[in-house]
């Protein structure tokens, strides 16, 4: 799926990884208001493509995909000192999935959610992130 159309290219960019196309629409619409550009990947791999291509400053990320848990790549991340704000927006959270994501400083949101609280949620783990952003390399 492609970027948010007409999307200002000098926004920051938000990463959604999400396999249902249906839901992804939805996303990208719900994030509208946001300030950010919303790039998709459909899978694991992809997602993984494009965060070694360009600099995310956020990622919603869903847990049940094709090629692996969401999560995996939540742990990538963070190991590799990548502090940016995580929504795992998913309908697969159980209390198991609901600790992973409090260590990984994250946020869990469960499918299916309004816009506003996607909204809301990506706000709650900016906030969660702000000072840990501070002190890395990416510049947001």
């Amino acid at each position: 799926m492609p970027s948010q159309a007409g999307a200002n290219m000098t926004q920051p960019e938000l990463l959604l990884v999400e396999d249902d196309a249906v839901v992804a629409r939805s996303v990208v619409r719900a994030l509208r208001s946001v300030p950010y550009e919303v790039s998709c990947a459909a899978t694991l791999a992809e997602a993984r493509r494009q965060l070694d291509a360009r600099v995310f400053c956020a990622l919603v990320l869903d847990l049940g995909l094709p090629d692996g848990h969401g999560l995996e790549l939540a742990r990538e991340l963070r190991r590799g000192g990548r502090s940016m704000p995580i929504v795992v927006y998913s309908g697969q959270i159980d209390r198991d999935a609901v600790r992973a994501i409090a260590e990984l400083q994250a946020v869990a949101l469960p499918k299916p959610a309004t816009g506003d609280a996607l909204r809301r949620a990506l706000a709650r783990a900016t906030a969660m992130q702000g000072a840990g952003r501070a002190a890395t390399a990416q510049v947001c």
